[in-house]
């Protein structure tokens, strides 16, 4: 750090390439590794934190759910528990400043008597409104409002037609759907409601992360985020990430119907071995260690189940908070695209209400220049257009090349043919649900997966990821592989009876 080590961390992003990586490297390997031991939260490994579920589905949070923090000036919100944890938390830490184990703002400490949360919950409505309208714009200045483009452009299906293509080429890079945006790293943890920040800092900016790692009041703030339920982010010290399937969280969410399968559970004392008798000759030297090792082997068997029961109430609390506190985004997708697409159709219109196009006159046998009037569309042509068969249809092609899937023509139309079956049989819910389900777990481009999945994940190929998604999903079904998937025929008695 800035005392031990002889400098201040300078990292920001105004510094060359070559100075950027030194100082990202002075402050992950020498400012981090001397920071107190406590639990921190690396968001660069944990890209997805609070954003997907126990099953990997992408997921935001019930407004309905979230709290008001106590604060003198803006408005900051979180989920209710979070929001009852901090403040216990901010309580405690007020009560050690009074009994004077805490220094005094006037001592140049960060974290004073007066905890007071500056940013917490964002709109993912709002984040994800902002990503699509710039996404849109783009498709304007480069697509729409070319002459030969405009032409085309005259009714919503013809619309549909040349923005498609755009985002299907757009997409791997910029997210379309509600889904992708939320894998992808453009959409911040702050959605999940999860998070308090303490001060409206630049994260970029590694000086005052030090700093505070070095604040003499940090061990005690650090303690206290510990023992009520919280992360410290590694790389910005003043952010508060809730822990999920945390005990010492729980007790803030029990009382909102959150708890684990084994909160009353009685735990049953580990077996213990009565103390051997005081032999002296060796086979009583030998009985005593022969116990002894009995008792050794018993407490590590005891120090395991509590482990593994540990673990089981932790994935247990984290189910219930997100089977209770959130939706699932594919849920709304696509409907939330007919609803873009028909806003972004008519915004269009608004602008360009009249097209000139070619035509040829048989009376005078020339070809002359009309004017066209551009209608907006209404709401049952837009759902005459986008049908649940077409808006399912993008939708499965714009998830597939957001998780970069590469997939024959050949193979997309058969992957497809089985989604109109399951869409014919069981309805539009279970069909979006297969698609889902196929691309469930499969996150970002090539380019990004190992910083996405973890130091050591062999992720092979899309195909590998696909083919593995498929497998699942046709083990639900009963089917036995997902090349039976592709390679066998599945008439109307299959379909019906294996979703």
């Amino acid at each position: 750090m800035g005392v031990l080590q002889g400098k201040y961390a300078e990292g920001t992003n105004e510094l060359r390439t070559k100075d950027l990586f030194q100082e990202r490297k002075f402050y992950a390997e020498d400012v981090i590794s001397t920071a107190p031991e406590i639990p921190t939260l690396n968001l660069y490994k944990k890209l997805h934190y609070g954003k997907v579920d126990h099953y990997h589905h992408a997921v935001f949070p019930s407004e309905s759910n979230l709290a008001q923090f106590t604060t003198p000036q803006d408005m900051v919100l979180a989920l209710d528990f979070v929001v009852d944890a901090f403040n216990a938390m901010r309580d405690h830490f007020l009560f050690l400043a009074q009994k004077g184990e805490l220094a005094s703002a006037n001592e140049s400490s960060f974290f004073t008597t007066d905890l007071v949360p500056k940013k917490g919950w964002q709109s993912l409505h709002k984040a994800y409104h902002s990503h699509v309208e710039y996404i849109y714009r783009n498709f304007l200045v480069h697509v729409a409002l070319k002459r030969e483009r405009q032409e085309k452009m005259h009714s919503f299906a013809s619309f549909i037609d040349v923005i498609t293509p755009y985002f299907l080429d757009t997409c791997r890079s910029f997210p379309i759907t509600r889904t992708g945006y939320i894998y992808s790293k453009y959409c911040p943890i702050a959605v999940s409601g999860l998070v308090i920040e303490l001060f409206k800092l630049d994260h970029s900016i590694d000086r005052p992360k030090e700093m505070m790692l070095e604040d003499i009041n940090y061990k005690a703030y650090a303690y206290l985020a510990n023992k009520y339920g919280f992360y410290i982010d590694k790389n910005a010290p003043w952010r508060l990430i809730a822990k999920i399937g945390s005990s010492k969280l729980e007790r803030f969410m029990n009382p909102y119907g959150i708890s684990s399968l084994y909160e009353k559970r009685e735990q049953k004392p580990a077996p213990t071995v009565p103390s051997p008798p005081n032999y002296l000759h060796n086979d009583g030297l030998q009985l005593y260690e022969a116990v002894n090792e009995i008792q050794m082997q018993l407490e590590e068997q005891e120090e395991t189940i509590k482990g593994q029961q540990e673990q089981i109430m932790e994935e247990v609390a984290y189910q219930n908070v997100f089977q209770g506190y959130f939706y699932k985004a594919h849920e709304s997708d696509p409907e939330s695209l007919k609803n873009y697409l028909m806003h972004w159709y008519n915004s269009y219109v608004s602008a360009n209400q009249y097209i000139t196009k070619p035509s040829f006159c048989e009376i005078s046998q020339e070809t002359r220049t009309v004017e066209k009037i551009i209608k907006p569309v209404e709401k049952s042509e837009v759902d005459l257009v986008l049908n649940s068969r077409n808006v399912l249809n993008l939708y499965f092609h714009l998830r597939a090349r957001e998780t970069a899937i590469s997939m024959t023509a050949k193979r997309s139309k058969v992957v497809f043919s089985r989604i109109e079956s399951i869409l014919k049989y069981k309805g539009y819910d279970a069909a979006l649900s297969y698609i889902n389900q196929l691309f469930c777990g499969i996150y970002a481009p090539k380019n990004n997966r190992k910083k996405m999945h973890g130091a050591g994940y062999n992720y092979g190929t899309y195909t590998d990821d696909l083919a593995m998604n498929e497998k699942i999903v046709e083990d639900k079904i009963k089917k036995k592989s997902a090349h039976e998937h592709f390679g066998s025929y599945y008439n109307k008695k299959n379909i019906k009876d294996s979703y």
